[in-house]
C-alpha cells in the first residue's frame, strides 16, 4: 500500500471501506458516485503536477448505482475521456 497516496470511495459501501482504509494509514475520500470521486481524484491529480495513476479497483459490486460492472467500467472509460479532451 506503500504508492497509494489517497484512495476516492463511493456507493452504498464507501463508509466501510474508508474505515478499513483510513485505519491502515491511507488517506481518503468518501463520494456519492463515481463521477464525483474521479473528478476529485484527478483535481487531485493535476496539483500534484507529477505523473499520477487513477486507477478504478472496485472491491464490491455498485449495484447501487450501474447495472452491472461492464457499465462501471463504461462510466470510467467516458470520465478519463472527457478528461482527455480537456487537457489536450
Amino acid at each position: 500500500m506503500g504508492n497509494i497516496l489517497k484512495a476516492y470511495v463511493f456507493g452504498e459501501c464507501s463508509e466501510n471501506f474508508k474505515k478499513f482504509l483510513v485505519k491502515n494509514s491511507i488517506i481518503c475520500l468518501e463520494f456519492r458516485t463515481l463521477r464525483e470521486s474521479f473528478n476529485q481524484a484527478f483535481k487531485d491529480a493535476i496539483k500534484k503536477k507529477m505523473s499520477i495513476n487513477i486507477l478504478l479497483s472496485p472491491a464490491c459490486s455498485s449495484f447501487d448505482q450501474f447495472n452491472n460492472f461492464e457499465d462501471r467500467g463504461k462510466e470510467f472509460k467516458q470520465l478519463v475521456s472527457e478528461k482527455i479532451k480537456i487537457s489536450d
